[in-house]
């Protein structure tokens, strides 16, 4: 993991998050957070597509129109 590195909620999806998804470099939580802020922020590659609708299926992630508000 890069020096400095700080685990962020509704963060922004910089090139440089989405290279060390890439390459591997986040652990499994910011892997989770990473894909939900790029499913919130509707940027989203179609090569992700799979990965992401795997994340939603299992509960990790949520698709904002169809999040339960309590």
């Amino acid at each position: 993991m890069e020096a400095g590195y700080v685990m962020q909620y509704c963060g922004s999806v910089t090139a440089q998050r989405y290279h060390n998804l890439r390459a591997g470099l986040l652990d499994p939580w910011e892997v989770v957070l990473i894909f939900q802020d790029m499913i919130e922020a509707q940027c989203l590659p179609q090569a992700r597509l799979e990965q992401a609708a795997h994340l939603v299926a299992v509960g990790l992630c949520q698709v904002p129109d169809q999040m339960n508000y309590h």
